[in-house]
Parts: C-alpha cells; structure tokens; sequence
C-alpha cells in the first residue's frame, strides 16, 4: 500500500475510533443546535423577528454556542434568551467532551483500539 493510501487509511481510522469516544456529547450537541435552531426559527416567525429561513436560524444558534453570534440582538425576549443560554449548552457540552477525554479508563481504550 503506498504511503498517501496509509496515511488516509489511518486518519479515517482514528477519526471513527475518536468520534466511537465522543459519540453522546456530539450527539447531544447536534441535537441541540438542530432542536434549538428550529425553535428559534419558530418562535423568530411567529413574533415577526427577520430570520430567512431554518439553516440561517441554526447557523444562529450554532454561533450563539460558541460566544460568537452573527446579526443583531432580537427584540423578543424568548429570542434574547438564546443568547444567554445557549452559550452555556456550548460550554456544558465541550466540558463533557473534555471529561471523557481526560478519563483515564477512555483514554486506555482509545489507545488500545488505535494499536488494533
């Protein structure tokens, strides 16, 4: 197998053996920028906030996770809590992701499945 062949092989490899570790906080994550950018989108409709459709309204919640949101503060309230809790969602979730990779225990399998 030439080297370019392995090198991919690999990182496919480790990248599926990663996300196998990482498996209920990614889910969890996704679930909530997917759930919390439709409710957002909903609520936005209803009280007649400018959002353009249901990706910009996740894009949205997807950057409030990460303390970077795009656009302007909304007028509603229900859409200004967003701002605040989501950021917390983001930094809960990223704080569990980062307990399971400091286990001991996960970091053991994850060598030992890397040897494989």
């Amino acid at each position: 197998m030439n080297p370019l062949a392995r090198t991919w092989k690999a990182a496919w490899r480790d990248t599926w053996l990663l996300f196998g570790q990482f498996r209920k906080p990614l889910t969890i994550f996704a679930l909530t920028v997917l759930g919390g950018g439709a409710l957002y989108y909903a609520i936005a409709q209803r009280v007649g906030e400018p959002v353009r459709g249901l990706s910009e309204a996740v894009y949205l919640v997807l950057t409030m996770s990460f303390l970077q949101p795009v656009g302007g503060f909304p007028h509603h309230p229900l859409l200004q809590a967003f701002y605040f809790i989501m950021p917390l969602v983001g930094i809960g979730v990223l704080a569990q992701g980062l307990a399971v990779f400091g286990n001991p225990e996960h970091v053991h399998a994850l060598i030992h499945d890397c040897q494989r």
